[in-house]
């Protein structure tokens, strides 16, 4: 891929349409239910990518607006092949230490990732479950 980005490649250059449209609307599905000001976008290809991919991006968030509502600022990040790997990892830390962690564990704010004794084992765990949490089945040995 990144040889395509280097030449210039039209179906490099069909792809990143198809992309920045597809990444587009979704960022602006999630706009409509957040107040946010700035995405940052990330990934492994270099060279005219970042550049290309942020403007391209941004166009198709401000053509998917259905209101005149301003569109959140976007930006590339600097991780390149490490994006996955630090977003990852940064989870264990939001769980524990975030004061909004209990968006992420479905209301349970007591012990790591919100397993504290006092849980209903049964409401949280559906609820991931029906969520496609990877916390459905948390290890719970007591």
């Amino acid at each position: 891929m990144q040889a395509a980005v280097e030449a210039n490649d039209a179906r490099y250059q069909e792809w990143l349409e198809d992309c920045a449209a597809a990444v587009g609307l979704a960022l602006r599905s999630a706009y409509a239910l957040l107040d946010i000001s700035l995405v940052v976008v990330d990934g492994d290809l270099r060279g005219s990518f970042p550049e290309a991919f942020q403007q391209a991006l941004q166009k198709a968030v401000e053509q998917a607006a259905p209101e005149k509502r301003k569109s959140p600022e976007i930006v590339f990040g600097s991780f390149a092949h490490d994006a996955g790997a630090v977003g990852a990892a940064s989870l264990p830390q939001f769980f524990n230490f975030s004061p909004r962690a209990t968006i992420l564990t479905g209301g349970k704010d007591k012990g790591p990732a919100g397993a504290g004794s006092s849980e209903n084992r049964a409401s949280f765990p559906a609820r991931a479950a029906r969520l496609g949490s990877h916390l459905a089945t948390p290890d719970r040995s007591d």
